[in-house]
């Protein structure tokens, strides 16, 4: 059985933010500052369930499913199952659409080594017009705003130990 993880150049930008919220919270509360401290704390907890939240993602396959993994279960289709097979685009973010007759699969292109899915469905499935297995990689846009992210909250913890 294959697996895909959640990629490290996903996780290390959004470990970053999450301990920069959690430690200008800190701050602003050793300052008494509290409502700056609830703020960042309002910032810090829904980051850290995303973080947990991908730490569990996992997409597995092998010769006679697909299985999506998520935080509370997963869903599994069965590869002669599957009827239809698209990338598409939710705003900024780039995820993969699976479709059979009765499942629906939406996987976030947020995992290692993605490419290796992208063959899977051309081994597995005879659809016409599957996305090419290089299209379907981690996406630059999700992680050049992750890591600007994680480089804005360092600044900003700088400006507030030091400035």
């Amino acid at each position: 059985m294959k697996t895909l993880k959640v990629s490290p150049l996903v996780l290390i930008p959004m470990a970053v933010i999450m301990g920069a919220a959690s430690l200008l919270s800190l701050i602003y509360g050793l300052r008494g500052r509290n409502f700056q401290m609830e703020i960042t704390l309002i910032l810090a907890v829904p980051l850290l369930c995303i973080f947990l939240s991908w730490l569990r993602r996992r997409v597995e396959w092998d010769q006679q499913h697909l299985k999506y993994r998520g935080i509370l279960g997963f869903k599994k289709i069965p590869w002669r199952d599957i009827v239809e097979v698209r990338a598409f685009r939710a705003g900024f973010r780039k995820a993969l659409y699976v479709g059979s007759g009765d499942a629906v699969l939406i996987i976030p292109l947020i995992f290692s080594y993605q490419e290796e899915l992208g063959e899977a469905f051309h081994e597995y499935t005879t659809l016409e017009g599957l996305p090419s297995p290089s299209s379907i990689k981690l996406s630059p846009v999700d992680t050049a705003l992750l890591w600007v992210g994680a480089a804005l909250l360092i600044i900003i913890l700088g400006i507030r130990l030091f400035g």
